[in-house]
């Protein structure tokens, strides 16, 4: 059993490592849309589910570009975009 414990921590690791780095290289909305839905691949979401949030988000993105979100640099979208991006898309 210590063996598994130690395989699976060092997968863990892997991955948190992996994540990391990928975090610090994604830093526009494309490119983050785009990580997002290759993780829901690899989890085994269903296609169609996928598509779903691909156009979901393709739809989040023109909006958060009506309001000049800071798209290319997604790290500087302040809580005033968010709220405005809530405000226009009240039902």
């Amino acid at each position: 059993m210590r063996r598994r414990k130690s395989v699976t921590n060092a997968l863990a690791q892997h991955a948190l490592e992996t994540i990391t780095s990928e975090k610090i290289q994604v830093s526009n909305f494309q490119n983050a849309v785009k990580g997002f839905l290759r993780h829901c691949r690899i989890k085994g979401l269903s296609p169609d589910t996928v598509k779903f949030y691909d156009k979901e988000l393709k739809q989040t993105g023109r909006a958060l570009a009506e309001i000049n979100a800071p798209l290319l640099d997604i790290r500087k979208i302040k809580t005033s975009h968010i709220e405005q991006f809530i405000d226009i898309n009240k039902v």
